[in-house]
């Protein structure tokens, strides 16, 4: 599965994804930030965070779905809850050329 780069989620930011938290239900997680790359002479890093309303869920690698970047499996981490929602947490880490 090859997922999108830094730049093609940075061009999603507030747009909303599809979440399936459970088997047979979606939430909707607006993407409300994208980190800075950092890159190195090997490797490249940054993270993406979404948010959401409802219960927290636990860390875990979850399905979601955009209607331009289409279906992606991430591993999020609840890292926030407070009255604007649940901020969740996906890191990417590439080896580069």
């Amino acid at each position: 599965m090859n997922l999108p780069s830094h730049a093609q989620f940075t061009e999603q930011i507030g747009t909303t994804f599809q979440i399936s938290f459970a088997e047979d239900t979606t939430t909707d997680a607006e993407l409300i930030e994208v980190s800075e790359l950092k890159a190195r002479s090997m490797q490249e890093s940054f993270s993406v965070y979404f948010r959401t309303q409802g219960e927290v869920s636990e860390q875990a690698i979850y399905r979601l779905t955009h209607s331009v970047l289409g279906e992606l499996e991430l591993f999020l981490v609840p890292v926030a809850h407070g009255d604007l929602g649940i901020r969740y947490e996906a890191v990417f880490s590439r080896m580069t050329a």
